[in-house]
This record gives structure tokens, sequence and C-alpha cells, in this order.
């Protein structure tokens, strides 16, 4: 069974930092998505488990095999590790065929055959053996980029942003078949993205990285609903802030009034803040309210609010509601009961 190990990774581009104290695990089987804005470090990340870039300290191990430390690299030809690019470095004068055949030109012509044979069927491109990838579209290029990296039966897949030339409706069905294959053969794979959604349809894990650093890692849900950090919080979708002026047994007091946190959780005592995500407020329309509408827009499946306080010109609030409701309008606020989350 593949596994991956990352220990302590620092390397630098340049005289820069770009990795710090980095530290990951990749089971067998699993996908792990890096996740950030450009220049944070994922691609780096992935060029160093592909041996493609040196480390100044740490190690990396691939199944209990040690192939980076500081100043030895295992070369990347004897990592037996995949990758996929993010525009998919397919070979324009090759056919399909040919350029799912180019990985594993060692072997003769017969297992040849009958590897890209199982390829082009795993991937349904049989009817396109032929064609030039000029001839294909995005998702059917993608498709070729797998069967190419897959025929080379690697240990571990690397895709660097893969799906970012895909167009929109059909990304997420050609993630999800990608996904299945992976999964079939057994695949660990770590994926490159600074997309949150693709990110959460692909992946069993997320790390979000932040200036060469994991700055939590978990799954989508946990990320989402336990944020360790307004980083990761604000990272993983929208979000609002308010002050906690009061503690109590209750719970805790905010402008909006007292909130109870589900399940009686216990809320630190220590925290200034607490996280509300706009799909947590309930609005309703209530002429005696200090809060009124003072934007809107239509969100596709919810009408999407900013909410203000004519006590204080500077207060914002973001929040979801199926109703539309004009502008000016006051509005009653109350917090659906959730398991909270505070910040220093």
């Amino acid at each position: 069974m593949t596994t991956l190990a990352i220990e302590n990774l620092a390397c630098s581009y340049n005289g820069k930092a770009v990795i710090d104290d980095l530290s990951l695990t990749l089971e067998h089987n699993e996908i792990v998505a890096l996740l950030g804005p450009s220049g944070c470090g994922k691609t780096t990340l992935l060029r160093t488990i592909a041996g493609l870039q040196n480390i100044s300290h740490g190690q990396i191990s691939i199944s209990d095999k040690v192939v980076s430390t500081p100043g030895k690299i295992l070369a990347s030809e004897q990592r037996n590790v995949g990758m996929i690019f993010q525009d998919y470095a397919l070979f324009p004068h090759l056919t399909v065929a040919q350029n799912i055949a180019f990985g594993i030109s060692k072997q003769s012509k017969s297992e040849q055959a009958t590897r890209v044979e199982s390829m082009l069927n795993l991937v349904k491109l049989q009817p396109f053996s032929a064609r030039f990838p000029h001839e294909l579209s995005g998702g059917q290029q993608q498709r070729v980029a797998i069967a190419r990296a897959l025929a080379y039966q690697p240990d571990i897949m690397l895709l660097d942003e893969p799906f970012s030339n895909i167009d929109s409706q059909s990304r997420f069905s050609i993630m999800l078949e990608i996904r299945q294959i992976l999964k079939e053969h057994g695949v660990p794979a770590v994926f490159v993205t600074h997309s949150k959604d693709e990110a959460f349809a692909f992946a069993d894990r997320l790390a979000i990285f932040n200036q060469g650093k994991i700055e939590q890692i978990g799954n989508a849900q946990d990320l989402y609903l336990r944020p360790r950090s307004p980083y990761v919080a604000n990272f993983m979708g929208k979000t609002n802030y308010l002050a906690i002026t009061d503690r109590g047994e209750q719970g805790i007091t905010t402008r909006l009034g007292l909130i109870k946190p589900a399940n009686g959780t216990p809320v630190n005592q220590s925290h200034s803040q607490v996280m509300l995500r706009p799909e947590k407020i309930s609005l309703a329309l209530d002429a005696d309210s200090p809060f009124f509408i003072k934007h809107c827009f239509f969100g596709g499946s919810h009408w999407v609010y900013q909410v203000s306080d004519s006590r204080d010109p500077e207060f914002m609030l973001e929040a979801h509601a199926p109703e539309q409701w004009p502008v000016d309008a006051c509005v009653g606020i109350t917090v659906l009961s959730h398991e909270l989350v505070t910040f220093s």
C-alpha cells in the first residue's frame, strides 16, 4: 500500500522561503487537495514530491522509502509518480493511443497495445484512439492525460490544477469520473487547486495553505464549520464577525442579542468575536427593528442581503433568505442554533 509522508519540509526559490516547516501525510487510496491563493506554495510542494525541487530541511518518504532530504534527491523517474498538468502536456504530433503509450515505451509492443487498450476502455475513449489532441474537447484531452499517467502504473498521482481549462458544464462530471478511476485503482493523489468547490468535490481531505504553511487540514465539512482561524474561515466561504459583549450560562451576547450555542457547546471565555455564516442568520420583516436592508441581489437559490444598523452606519452583515424584500425594509435578525465558532 502506497503512502506519502512529508516531515518538517522547507525549501526556497531564488533565496526566498516558499515552504516553511510543513508536514503532511497521504494515506493509501486517499486524495488530498492543496488549497490556497496563488503563490502560497502549493505547486512548489507538488514539485518537491515529484523530485523536481530540492529541499533545504526535512524529508519526503513514499511508502517508507526516503526520496528527498537536504542535498540528496531521488530522481523523478525512480519515484514512480504520475503527474497531470493544467495544460495536459499532451504531445500534439502523437495520436491519443501514442500519447498513452509514451510512458511505457520500454515495454514490449504487445504489452503496450494491451495496456493502451485497457486505458482507452477505462477513460471511454476507444473511438478516439487515432485522433490527435487538437481534435478533442478539453474534457477528452484530460481523459487522455489521466490514461497516460495511469498507464505508467504510478504509486502516487500528482494533479496540478487539472480542471481549470475545462468548461464549467462538464467540469464536475469529469472530476467525479477521474476520482472514481483513482479510487478503483487504489492510487493516492495530491491535487492542487485554488477552487474550494473543486476541492470539495474531488478530495477526501483539504489542506489550506497560507504562505508556505498548512493553516489547517481536514475534511470539507470540518474546515467550513469549524475553522481554527479567520484565514481558514474566510477562505472557505463568506463570513460575518460580531463582537462578543457579554457571556453567560445560556450563551453569548452580541449586538444581535443572546446567541445560544447548539447542544450547550462551551464558548472560549478569552475569545472576543463570534463567526456567523450567512446561512445561519434568519431574517424577517419587522418595522420596529433598527436593522434594515442596504443592498440585495439574487444569488440563484436564495437572495443575498447586506444588512446595516440604523444606530451604526459602519455595521454590515450578510444574510441569505429565500424571499425577496425591498431595499430599506426593516428586518429582525435571528441567529439559528448551531455550533458556535469564536476567535480572539
